[in-house]
């Protein structure tokens, strides 16, 4: 009876969980709608009634219809085959990715999964031990020392997102007892960017989102990318507060607009209102190049999102990735996945 009532409890969390994915999800597509709304007027009835139809017929639920009208909203348009981030969260996610979703959020496992890439990171902190960049133990002075031979660093702790859990740290008054209070996480050299970014007037390092695919057969393909920038005063790259501009895909060229956090469109950055209109990204294909590479390396997870800077000799740097996310690109350079019939796992 006791390991009924505890499977019936795990049960009844999970669901809670994913009602509450689920509301937080449909709120964001509520948001988006509501911006669009207030620039460009109102939605027609027509769209409304295209995302109701389209949401029950084709995806089962008519909830999932907020997100189409959210991506209808940011078209301008209503495309056939969007894939909902709500129901991404709900049935696609599980299918694809797995419990493989998950592997990134343990910043150690980069040396296993990515062999033979000159990735940056430094150490690792790991369940109270410290690990070098091919995971030998390493004792906190000998990790300290090697930090100690960069200026600054960025620590990124284990299971963060959006922007949290980033600490940038001068190494000068740098101490073990320091490095142990962080926890588990990835310690990288502080990056300095191309200076083609300095034209967009924010400190924080300029990061490159690139989506890649795996299909049923076949090798890697790029699917989504744009430029996350932060704002002035920032040291890296938040959320709450971040500006997001779509690359095209074929010529690594900035579009005309990019979004603010709470889905403003504006045409230039609105610190230094520098404009975005078809800016090339250095080290664009360098970098898609190395996405792919990374996915067919390995492919456990069938959608990545994988995180780059570029650096002063436009190098491509690794900085993280993680499972998948669909609610910016899917809706600015979407649909991304109309033929993988990732719409079909209801």
């Amino acid at each position: 009876m006791s390991n009924r009532i505890k499977t019936l409890g795990k049960q009844g969390i999970a669901n809670l969980q994913a009602r509450r994915r689920q509301w937080l999800s449909v709120r964001e597509a509520r948001r988006i709608v509501d911006a669009v709304e207030q620039s460009d007027g109102p939605l027609t009835s027509a769209m409304r009634k295209r995302a109701r139809e389209d949401a029950v017929e084709r995806l089962g639920n008519d909830y999932h219809a907020h997100w189409l009208l959210a991506f209808a909203a940011l078209a301008g348009e209503y495309r056939e085959g969007w894939l909902p981030e709500c129901y991404y969260l709900a049935h696609t996610m599980r299918n694809v990715n797995g419990e493989a979703h998950r592997l990134g959020r343990i910043r150690a496992t980069n040396p296993l999964f990515m062999a033979n890439v000159d990735l940056p990171d430094i150490a690792y902190a790991l369940n109270g031990r410290f690990l070098s960049a091919r995971l030998e133990p390493l004792s906190p002075t000998e990790a300290l020392t090697r930090l100690k031979d960069h200026a600054e660093i960025v620590f990124k702790s284990d299971g963060s997102g959006f922007g949290n859990g980033v600490e940038i740290l001068a190494t000068q008054s740098l101490t073990a007892p320091d490095l142990i209070r962080l926890g588990n996480g990835v310690f990288q050299p502080r990056i300095m960017p191309h200076s083609d970014f300095s034209r967009f007037g924010s400190d924080a390092l300029a990061t490159i989102r690139l989506g890649t695919v795996l299909p049923a057969t076949g090798p890697a393909q790029l699917r989504m990318a744009y430029l996350k920038l932060g704002r002035h005063g920032q040291k890296h790259v938040v959320a709450q507060n971040q500006l997001r501009i779509a690359i095209d895909l074929h010529s690594g060229h900035l579009s005309d607009l990019g979004y603010l956090s709470n889905w403003t469109r504006v045409d230039r950055h609105p610190d230094s209102h520098t404009d975005f209109a078809g800016k090339p990204i250095p080290g664009f294909d360098k970098a898609a190049q190395m996405a792919l590479s990374l996915h067919d390396k390995m492919p456990l997870a069938r959608f990545i999102c994988w995180d780059f800077a570029i650096d002063r000799e436009e190098r491509p740097q690794f900085l993280e990735w993680e499972g998948g996310v669909v609610s910016f690109a899917e809706g600015i350079q979407g649909p991304c996945f109309a033929d993988l019939h990732w719409d079909s796992f209801h």
